[in-house]
């Protein structure tokens, strides 16, 4: 229940003497932590690295109703719109700098935002999951499917 304790969303939970919320409040895109730890508490050269990443549709998100240099404290909270706008500013920031890092060795899977869905950090209903499953499906079709079949490889 600790890993899914959204704040903005969902109570902490407490385990023992601590209290715990999701770890999406640092690391929504995990991926730089985890070549991180490969590279100084693993030791693994980045340089043999190679990394798989599976997004949430949430790296392209935009407000479907935009935003304006008018936009207030109301106009940002509405929908979700903060907070998906925060998850989706680090997740492209992430996902740069480890093209960067990991060149052709780096490849990240994801669909675009759609704004029709309905999807939501808090939305748990059967038309969202079976959206959910629409997207990876076309998210599939439509990836490089060379680059993926050699990432998948035992010898790779």
């Amino acid at each position: 229940m600790a890993t899914c304790a959204a704040p903005a969303y969902f109570p902490s939970v407490r385990i023992g003497h601590h209290v715990y919320a999701d770890g999406g409040l640092y690391a929504v895109a995990p991926d730089q932590i985890a070549l991180h730890e490969l590279e100084h508490f693993v030791h693994v050269d980045p340089g043999r690295v190679s990394m798989l990443s599976i997004g949430t549709a949430t790296a392209h998100y935009r407000p479907a109703a935009g935003v304006r240099e008018d936009t207030g404290a109301v106009g940002w909270l509405t929908d979700g719109r903060l907070v998906l706008t925060m998850i989706s500013v680090q997740q492209q920031h992430v996902r740069a700098m480890l093209e960067d890092r990991l060149a052709d060795r780096y490849l990240h899977l994801d669909a675009d935002w759609p704004p029709e869905a309905a999807l939501g950090i808090d939305v748990a209903k059967a038309a969202a999951a079976a959206a959910l499953r629409g997207l990876a499906r076309r998210t599939l079709r439509q990836a490089d499917t060379d680059r993926l079949d050699a990432m998948l490889s035992p010898s790779a």
